[in-house]
């Protein structure tokens, strides 16, 4: 890897706050766990609305992306590296992860019990609600949310050709020279900090279901220790395809 490519300010900052962040929580769970419930509860059942009209938004700008008047506009200037099936197929598992694995069985459930917009529990609307309402979370719009910033991306690195891949580089139309400085490098500290979220979700909805897999099969009692086994395991076998270069990452 070629040292001069990493921001050391943006690196070391991003580590010292996951750190940190990860010590807090572990060390104050009995603080930490109620906490972040409520948080959690608050943004979900207060916010909601805000999710689905953003959603919604998204969903309409990118259609207007592509087709309206920008939507000739081609993000790069080769040949495809990937065929449309390999890409596709890349995208959709990269999207949709171990998540579907957990929520596919537990979503329409946890609807059916707990219904949305006021609808009664365990009744016959609730059931349709159940069956429906996942696609919020998994179909076209959903998709929105990733397409958004990947395409601002593309164009200020294949278009505008600014010189690197970071959200604060695509915003330089909006930052100016702000994209460059504090401002910027706060904007990709918090972007890592939600890409390890996102990956720790990935990793908490997972690793209990290889376990569990794992301890039926083999008869292994399921612990902490089978458990990082697991995430150990995942983690060399990512960082190695990851090493061997990216075409043959994603295609692996």
């Amino acid at each position: 890897m070629n040292r001069s490519k990493i921001d050391p300010l943006i690196f070391w900052s991003s580590i010292v706050v996951i750190v940190l962040a990860s010590l807090l929580l572990v060390l104050n769970q009995d603080v930490a766990e109620p906490f972040l419930n409520e948080v959690m509860d608050g943004i979900t059942t207060r916010m909601d609305w805000v999710f689905q009209f953003i959603t919604f938004g998204l969903f309409i700008v990118l259609g207007w992306l592509a087709f309206g008047p920008y939507g000739s506009v081609k993000l790069g200037e080769g040949k495809p590296e990937f065929s449309t099936f390999s890409w596709g197929a890349m995208l959709f598992c990269s999207g949709m992860g171990t998540s579907i694995m957990f929520w596919s069985v537990l979503e329409p459930i946890y609807y059916y019990t707990g219904p949305p917009f006021g609808i009664t529990p365990e009744s016959t609307e609730a059931a349709d609600w159940a069956v429906t309402y996942g696609l919020f979370h998994w179909g076209l719009s959903a998709w929105a949310l990733y397409a958004l910033p990947t395409v601002a991306i593309a164009y200020s690195f294949y278009v505008s050709k600014r010189p690197s891949l970071k959200i604060s580089t695509s915003l330089e139309g909006v930052l100016g020279k702000h994209s460059y400085g504090l401002l910027g490098k706060i904007i990709d500290i918090l972007v890592i900090w939600s890409l390890v979220g996102g990956l720790g979700t990935s990793l908490g909805l997972g690793v209990p279901m290889v376990s569990a897999v794992i301890g039926d099969l083999l008869g292994i009692e399921q612990s902490l220790g089978l458990s990082i086994l697991i995430i150990v395991f995942w983690t060399i076998i990512f960082t190695a395809s990851a090493y061997s270069g990216y075409t043959k990452a994603f295609e692996n």
